[in-house]
């Protein structure tokens, strides 16, 4: 395991039916397994994600006078808020693209996640879709932590 599945936690498998571009995988955020349904990966394309997410840089206090008296869940939910209303919002592409992180594709796309800052402390949140319920996961992470984990993972699915 590579991180922990109680936070951020990674598994890579073996090659699949003989192709070297793709690998069996398991991704963990929050202790639920992502890749539930779809747990095998392009491992190119994954593993360049991953980097990226690892190396993006953000500003995650750039919409904080948004999230004021809120906490992470509810942070998560105004996020989502903004893409899913009927009325315009100024600064909802630009929010959703800061916070997104693991959106890679068909491996995690039952999950929306986002990285949210909440009483000066770096969170995780997960909102699972699965059969006709959402429901958001949180865990607080430190960013080190967090990218270590996530370039680990793409340097392990590129071995072979």
């Amino acid at each position: 395991m590579i991180g922990d599945k109680l936070k951020v936690g990674f598994n890579v498998g073996e090659i699949v039916d003989d192709c070297i571009e793709l690998k069996k995988i398991e991704i963990w955020i929050a202790g639920q397994l992502v890749t539930f349904r779809d747990n095998i990966a392009h491992i190119s394309s994954l593993a360049h994600s991953a980097q990226n997410d690892a190396e993006r840089t953000r500003n995650l206090q750039r919409f904080n006078h948004y999230f004021i008296e809120k906490n992470e869940t509810e942070i998560h939910q105004f996020i989502m808020g903004t893409r899913l209303s009927d009325i315009e919002f100024q600064d909802s592409d630009e929010m959703f693209y800061e916070h997104q992180i693991f959106d890679w594709g068909p491996n995690t796309d039952d999950v929306i996640c986002f990285l949210v800052e909440f009483n000066g402390q770096l969170y995780i949140t997960a909102e699972f879709f699965r059969e006709n319920e959402s429901v958001i996961y949180t865990v607080k992470i430190d960013e080190n932590t967090l990218n270590s984990a996530l370039l680990s993972f793409s340097q392990a699915l590129c071995q072979s």
